[in-house]
């Protein structure tokens, strides 16, 4: 007999009511949540998944602009999260007691429990001659072979390891985007010592800061730090080194220091970075840049990109997310001042 289970995250951006230059800001909550079908031909095969979403709260309680962040999985399950997410109304969020749009994530995870072990040792035989593929730097033949596990059928402790497998092929033979790519699948999987080891997924926890520092993704690198800090479960021996990785990181944001990226858009179209300053200026370089989407947690904004692009967001947005949209290859310089 098969259990269903659907895991719900909804992670919105501003957390809590905060003061703001506009005033008190109360974050938006859901009123009606609706249970998404699991499909049926991945029930019958075992299959698990999930799939991450980022879309606005309307003034009106309704979600819109939802975009897909990531997922792993059939593209069943894609299909299936978003179908209910449409459903979901939220009492929406307020700035000042007036009602606003914002910005907000959501995750759903798809799961069986069973009565019975669903263990496949087939597929952990994949892992192990993947592994074996890796230490022979067969790296077109791995590359392909990872992407299409990640997309076909396994259980989550499977599609965990396989993320896991992914980042240690690239930081082998891969770029450190890909590295990042590859750690925020393993980690994103679930809390540790659910489908990683609590060691193992600590270590990536700390591998993750290092590639974030030196990608300059300076945002993420001070959020992901202060949520480490305050995590009862984290190993205390590590604070006094991420408290000083902490002071860095407020240090240079309070310098005059402009950072520089050389980026370029990924095979799904688009290149995200969570902004450090408001100031921002992109640069093409080649290919074709199409245009760019701040998802802020007090608002939306759609811009046309056009040479040398300069961008000046309004505080009153609060803490944005930009993800430049384009055809996968082109290269930009994006600099935030």
């Amino acid at each position: 007999m098969f259990l269903f289970l659907f895991t719900v995250a909804l992670l919105l951006l501003a957390q809590s009511s905060e003061a703001t230059d506009s005033g008190p800001f109360v974050p938006a909550q859901p009123t009606k949540r609706a249970s998404p079908i699991y499909p049926i031909n991945q029930v019958t095969s075992g299959h698990e998944g999930w799939a991450q979403f980022e879309f606005m709260v309307s003034k009106r309680g309704r979600p819109t602009q939802i975009e897909l962040i990531n997922a792993v999985g059939a593209t069943s399950f894609v299909s299936a999260a978003k179908d209910a997410l449409k459903k979901y109304r939220f009492r929406p969020s307020r700035l000042n007691g007036e009602p606003i749009e914002s910005t907000h994530k959501y995750k759903l995870s798809f799961e069986i429990e069973t009565d019975f072990s669903r263990t496949s040792q087939e597929d952990f035989s994949q892992i192990r001659e993947l592994a074996r593929q890796i230490e022979e730097g067969k790296e077109d033949q791995v590359r392909r072979d990872i992407s299409s596990a990640l997309k076909g059928g396994f259980t989550m402790r499977e599609g965990a390891l396989l993320a896991v497998l992914q980042f240690n092929f690239y930081r082998k033979l891969g770029s450190l985007e890909d590295q990042l790519m590859a750690l925020d699948l393993a980690l994103d999987f679930g809390d540790a010592g659910e489908y990683l080891s609590e060691g193992n997924y600590r270590q990536l926890e700390l591998a993750r800061i290092d590639l974030l520092l030196e990608l300059k993704r300076y945002a993420r690198a001070e959020s992901t730090v202060k949520n480490m800090l305050a995590d009862s479960a984290f190993p205390t021996q590590h604070h006094e080194e991420l408290s000083n990785v902490l002071s860095q990181i407020e240090q240079l944001k309070q310098s005059d220091t402009s950072f520089t990226l050389e980026a370029s858009i990924s095979d799904v179209a688009f290149w995200r970075i969570h902004l450090w300053r408001n100031h921002f200026e992109l640069k093409p370089l080649s290919g074709n840049i199409k245009a760019a989407r701040m998802w802020c947690a007090r608002g939306y904004e759609s811009l046309r990109v056009v040479t040398d692009f300069k961008y000046r967001a309004s505080q009153d947005l609060g803490h944005c997310t930009l993800r430049v949209m384009g055809t996968p290859g082109s290269e930009f310089l994006f600099t935030q001042r």
